[in-house]
């Protein structure tokens, strides 16, 4: 696989924030994390970060709030001519609770005929991202798409579909 080049950086990245304005977004979310005293140990200069950690009860309850908006209504969807044409609609994977979230435009074939984001070969690769340059595994991130139905010949999402899975996409994040 080749490199990006730089004008190929510049048109996903002008995408990203076109579909980021699509679902409302008016500025860039940049979030600073509260962060506890360091340990007594740590370097003077010394940057800690401390996740915030979550009870089994927690991560259970979160577990239970996204299967049951993928069960309750996105599995039912209609509100736009991608549900006449899917297989099976694709919502989310990974950690309730994580602290990164990989979030695609639309599922490909490989994701409609098995109801997971991010399995075919833009899968394996961001599943070698995560292992290898991340040192995380898989399930320790939340991995989704803007759309849950996958639009015809992989073709991109139309302004209404992306609006209709706005919220969707907005609760999974929550």
């Amino acid at each position: 696989m080749q490199p990006a080049t730089g004008d190929q950086i510049r048109r996903a990245l002008r995408d990203r924030f076109e579909a980021d304005r699509l679902l409302g977004a008016t500025a860039l979310p940049i979030r600073v994390p509260k962060r506890k005293a360091p340990p007594a140990t740590a370097q003077a200069g010394t940057v800690v970060v401390v996740p915030r950690t979550f009870t089994t009860e927690e991560t259970e309850q979160r577990r239970i709030q996204l299967a049951q908006i993928d069960d309750d209504e996105v599995k039912g969807c209609t509100q736009c001519g991608l549900s006449k044409t899917r297989e099976k609609t694709v919502y989310g994977v990974g950690s309730p609770t994580a602290r990164i979230a990989f979030v695609g435009e639309a599922p490909g074939h490989d994701e409609d005929v098995s109801g997971e984001p991010f399995v075919g070969r833009a899968g394996r690769l961001l599943t070698d991202m995560i292992q290898k340059g991340m040192g995380l595994r898989r399930e320790d991130v939340y991995i989704c798409n803007v759309l849950k139905c996958r639009p015809p010949d992989n073709r991109d999402p139309a302004p209404d579909e992306v609006l209709a899975c706005k919220d969707y996409l907005r609760r999974q994040l929550e």
